[in-house]
């Protein structure tokens, strides 16, 4: 059976496909009795229809996400407490590295987590140097570290494999040295953009790095001027 959403402007649309006793149980779950709640809060209403029987466990996430909204302490990481860190998940790991403690000591360490767990486990350092506001973005199953200041900003750029825990030299940057920028990653390409080289007047610049010929070009300007310390989110 499917779980149909009905917007009464926009008519009906399925949310996700699922099996009837699936369905059943689902509908004596607190979640998805919030779930119910929020949308009717918002106008829709719900209702089941017939049609197969492939299983999708992402109902249950879908149902989770509307009814938390709430945070819940977990381990700290090791070593220094720091600022100015960089990180990343891959293959349902999450991966905190480098920034700096203090004001002088530039970490190099990386720390991965895992959630089952709720445990931190050390691996292998980031061997550039741009250890303070380094950049980061993920392309597949590689994580790209680069740029960053201690106490200089920095141009390298390096590929770290969780499976094999190892890290690899790629091109340099070619572009202005930075720390600060953001960056995000679509298909085998990944994009950095702004930052700062050591103040104002912040940069502007877009670079696409391509994973398959190892190369960085710059593409185009930011469209809203420059930028120094980038928040970021993926809308999937």
């Amino acid at each position: 059976m499917d779980l149909v959403i009905k917007n009464e402007q926009k008519g009906y649309f399925v949310l996700k496909t699922c099996p009837a006793v699936f369905l059943s149980i689902l509908k004596e779950t607190i979640l998805y009795k919030s779930f119910l709640k929020i949308m009717k809060n918002v106008n829709y209403k719900i209702k089941t229809m017939k049609k197969t029987h492939t299983f999708f466990a992402v109902m249950i996430l879908s149902v989770s996400t509307f009814s938390q909204n709430t945070w819940t302490s977990k381990s700290n990481i090791g070593g220094l407490t720091r600022e100015s860190a960089v990180g990343f998940a891959v293959n349902g790991k999450g991966y905190v590295c480098c920034g700096r403690s203090g004001t002088s000591t530039y970490l190099t360490d990386l720390w991965e987590y895992d959630a089952s767990t709720d445990a931190w486990t050390q691996k292998l350092s980031y061997p550039g140097t741009g250890s303070f506001h380094p950049t980061a973005t993920v392309i597949g199953t590689k994580e790209y570290v680069g740029l960053g200041y201690n106490p200089t900003t920095q141009t390298d750029w390096w590929e770290y494999d969780p499976s094999a825990n190892t890290w690899t030299a790629k091109a340099t940057f070619p572009g202005v040295a930075r720390y600060g920028a953001g960056a995000f990653s679509i298909g085998t390409k990944a994009y950095v953009c702004g930052g700062t080289a050591g103040g104002p007047p912040y940069l502007s610049d877009v670079w696409a790095y391509d994973k398959a010929t190892d190369s960085c070009v710059v593409c185009v300007t930011f469209g809203c001027g420059s930028c120094n310390h980038l928040a970021r989110f993926f809308i999937a």
